[in-house]
């Protein structure tokens, strides 16, 4: 394909020109603001673009009829702001030429003059861009773009439905907020991509690489991402529901806070450090070396636990931070079990809800006896008490964690005296009054008392060298 030549300026006169917010620049305003100056004379005197020109004149017009009538602050404080302004659109003007300039698309076999509209359009940072104008105007046309080089550029705010991208590159580009509905980005190559706050509904994705890609709050609903590879991607915040997976490759990826399926199709999971410049795909998928998941939220968590260095250092931190909270999940209780949650925090705890959906391979009293063995102490709501008896019974007895029941308005079960009797561990019931009667009396009549039951069970189990 032959090389785009630029409908825009060249960048000669701009390298003449000083930047318009300093000392030089401000100046020149200045003199304008006052009368001194004209607006041609300015731009014959230091060969001025077309837009600089417009944009002084209208900033005129708008904010003061008759200039020559300002006083000195007036001047002063115009003539910073229109700087400001001058400057970014000159940054605007560079991006787009330079766009236009170094873009030799040797492997670009789309539409050309769809591809120089939207290079004429970069860096323009508004819904008005002449792309997204083309784009209203001929709703039923799909853009052709396949295989074009989009390196580097700023693309925030471009309406790129349902565009053809196939086998193109988008390495350092920025595509915040950007609407890529329905696009087909299989096999494109997205390395060091800000992707984030961007909408992908129902994109093809399939064989797309992407490297350290920022993929925070993204909303990838529907998207096929099969035999794709996310190599230290980050996708905290992002929804995922529906996203396929069969084949991928997963590694490095941070996930927090994200919104998925509680079951997605298989992909892998190296198990092994891998370069994220340099790596092979069809190394990671020969047996041993990865794990399958199918569970996205999963796949650094499991990347840890294989690594058997880490183990022990995983299961000393789970225990100093983390407080199982049983209980009633319905109602009253509901909404106290949930103010737990949201307060623990404060103290340096992370709580657990035990409210988990029975799993095929292992019965609720497996699991939660499971995380009360990782728990620095346990919290039980007694008040209306159904599944927290039987859970009681298979914790206690066999795991010295310190056990703080609580209660509303009531007596505790009936085998919960025998328990307490039996197991030191078990501590004495709090009876609160309320949530908010509870949540006030937590660090004293809850916390403080696990602690100090934790401390005296770390001194049985550590007992001093003779």
């Amino acid at each position: 394909m032959p090389r785009i030549a630029p409908h825009v300026t060249t960048t000669a006169s701009i390298r003449k020109l000083p930047k318009w917010d300093s000392a030089a620049g401000r100046r020149l305003l200045r003199d304008i603001a006052s009368g001194k100056l004209s607006v041609r004379a300015a731009a014959r005197k230091t060969a001025l673009e077309a837009d600089e020109i417009g944009e002084i004149s209208r900033s005129l017009r708008r904010v003061r009829p008759k200039p020559r009538k300002w006083k000195a602050a007036d001047v002063k404080w115009w003539s910073r702001s229109i700087a400001t302004e001058l400057d970014h659109m000159r940054d605007v003007r560079r991006q787009r030429e330079l766009a236009l300039e170094r873009f030799e698309q040797k492997g670009f076999h789309g539409n050309e003059k769809h591809l120089r509209l939207l290079l004429e359009s970069v860096a323009d940072q508004s819904d008005s861009t002449p792309w997204n104008r083309w784009r209203q105007r001929h709703p039923r046309v799909r853009p052709d773009l396949r295989g074009a080089r989009l390196t580097g550029l700023d693309l925030r705010f471009m309406n790129l439905r349902k565009v053809r991208f196939i086998g193109g590159d988008l390495s350092g580009s920025i595509l915040r907020m950007t609407h890529l509905e329905g696009a087909d980005l299989r096999r494109v190559h997205m390395r060091h991509t800000d992707l984030s706050f961007a909408l992908l509904h129902g994109a093809d994705m399939r064989q797309a690489v992407l490297e350290e890609t920022l993929l925070a709050t993204a909303e990838l609903n529907g998207a096929d991402l099969r035999g794709a590879a996310l190599i230290g991607c980050m996708m905290n915040g992002a929804i995922l529901y529906g996203v396929k997976l069969k084949d991928a490759v997963v590694w490095g990826t941070a996930i927090w806070h994200a919104s998925a399926d509680e079951r997605s199709e298989e992909f892998f999971v190296s198990n092994q450090e891998l370069d994220p410049i340099d790596y092979d795909l069809n190394w990671v998928k020969k047996p041993g070396n990865h794990l399958k998941l199918d569970k996205l939220e999963l796949a650094h968590f499991l990347a840890l636990v294989s690594d058997n260095d880490k183990i022990g250092e995983l299961l000393r931190a789970a225990a100093t931070r983390l407080v199982l909270l049983l209980g009633r999940f319905t109602g009253d209780q509901a909404e106290v079990l949930d103010q737990l949650r949201k307060v623990l925090p404060r103290y340096g705890y992370a709580p657990i809800v035990f409210d988990f959906e029975q799993d095929a391979g292992r019965d609720l009293i497996e699991t939660v006896t499971t995380l009360a063995g990782l728990s620095r102490f346990i919290i039980a709501d007694l008040t209306a008490a159904r599944s927290t008896p039987l859970e009681a019974q298979a914790i206690v007895p066999d795991l010295a964690v310190p056990f703080v029941p609580i209660i509303q308005g009531e007596s505790p079960f009936s085998m919960f005296d025998a328990l307490r009797r039996k197991y030191f561990w078990v501590l004495d019931p709090f009876e609160y009054r309320g949530t908010a009667h509870l949540i006030s009396s937590l660090k004293r009549s809850v916390i403080g008392p696990a602690e100090r039951m934790l401390a005296r069970l770390r001194a049985l189990k550590e007992p001093a060298e003779l």
